[in-house]
């Protein structure tokens, strides 16, 4: 049967314009990346200084000193990687890091995932908050794409040693797990950070994010929030369970008095449990927004936090306007933490579609907020009122954990 040219012509624009009117959706389900790849493998057991290329699957890597990845270089991180970070400073007063000026792949997998760690005789098994800050973290600079898929990230937190310089300033402050901090992209999906010195996640100037379906458990030894978003941040944070971060589970704000482009996120379907409680100076909260912050929150769990969604008022507060919230579920084992599920003075109120003092029924809830080993199972039983209960533009379901298999790993 012979087709004309004609006809295929105006058959694919009739595809083409069909495409174009599809609306778009403001939730992202997963990301995808747009990275290039390299193929040049790292076969050599020890790294240190300026490297680029690809780590290869399940090869074990010793690093030694700080690891940098210039601007206009990539390195991939293929499946079952495990990269041990040998800090010369014992003390953990400093310690090494990923530097990256140019492009992080990391492609673990949910059965062979990619591990940043300490070797095992350095971590404390019954108590591995002790193990907190042994290395440094993964530090993004300017123009940068980091995109990091089934990767746990443990032990790390501690302060540059100030040998690397990002955007021409020594790097001497504390490190995060994974930081951004002058614009570009940053994908975090379906991995796991753990026992960190200080924030988990950190973004700052106008950074694309995408935090999806990821573990944070003791987040900050006396401060420090598991993800920490800053100036003028955009993107989705959702599917994630934290448990017991020093200060704020998931922190937003722009800056003073600059308040543009503002911060503007979808935080939906997290689970927050025992959070908030060892910051002496600051209460602790399961969602903040702060300092001309926008956005929506919904179908959150907030179980035993020191304060649960805080949406901050006045000249220096939320953009109120632009700010949505409903569908979160608060609850706590001791009433004396119902006072702070929304903390009195500041501008979020009891919504009608909210679960207020309602047991989610985790498979497991330990009521021990002061563990230093995560016991949960924040699954949910079978008739747990959390299924159904949430807005239906993110999620049917509350939390983490969903029933239609888009949520949490």
């Amino acid at each position: 049967m012979k087709i004309s040219i004609k006809f295929l012509l105006s058959a694919l624009a009739l595809v083409i314009v069909l495409a174009s009117c599809k609306k778009p959706s403001t939730v992202i389900a997963t990301a995808v990346s747009t990275a290039p790849t390299v193929a040049h493998g790292i076969t050599k057991d020890t790294l240190y200084g300026t490297i680029k290329g690809t780590m290869v699957k399940n090869h074990t890597y010793y690093v030694t000193a700080d690891v940098i990845v210039n601007k206009g270089d990539t390195l991939n991180i293929q499946e079952g990687v495990n990269i041990i970070m040998l800090n010369p400073d014992t003390t953990h007063l400093s310690g090494i890091s990923f530097y990256i000026k140019g492009v992080l792949i990391v492609n673990g997998t949910q059965g062979n995932m990619v591990n940043f760690t300490i070797p095992a005789n350095k971590i404390n098994t019954s108590a591995p908050n002790k193990s907190c800050a042994s290395w440094g973290g993964i530090e993004g600079d300017s123009s940068l794409y980091l995109e990091i898929h089934f990767a746990n990230i443990l032990y790390g937190g501690a302060k540059g040693d100030g040998k690397v310089s990002l955007g021409g300033t020594p790097q001497l402050g504390t490190n995060y797990a994974v930081s951004c901090k002058s614009g570009g992209t940053l994908i975090l999906e379906d991995s796991r950070i753990a026992y960190y010195g200080n924030d988990g996640i950190r973004t700052e100037n106008g950074v694309k994010a995408t935090i999806l379906r990821n573990t944070f458990e003791y987040i900050g030894l006396t401060g420090g929030e598991a993800i920490n978003i800053k100036t003028g941040t955009t993107g989705d944070f959702a599917y994630n369970v934290i448990w017991s971060s020093a200060t704020n589970a998931l922190k937003f704000n722009t800056s003073s008095p600059v308040i543009l482009p503002e911060t503007n996120v979808n935080v939906y379907n997290n689970t927050v449990v025992n959070n908030g409680f060892r910051n002496p100076a600051k209460p602790g909260n399961g969602v903040l927004f702060d300092l001309f912050t926008s956005g929506n929150v919904y179908n959150n769990i907030f179980v035993n936090c020191k304060q649960g969604l805080r949406i901050t008022k006045g000249a220096t507060g939320a953009d109120l306007t632009n700010t949505h919230y409903g569908n979160n579920l608060f609850f706590c084992t001791d009433t004396s933490l119902k006072a702070g599920f929304y903390p009195a003075g500041d501008a979020g109120t009891v919504q009608t579609t909210d679960l207020f003092m309602v047991d989610p029924k985790f498979v497991i809830l330990d009521k021990n907020i002061s563990n230093v080993l995560n016991l949960n199972d924040v699954h949910l039983q079978s008739g747990s009122p959390c299924i159904g209960a949430g807005n239906k533009t993110y999620n049917a379901d509350l939390g983490a954990y969903t029933s239609d298999g888009q949520g949490h790993k």
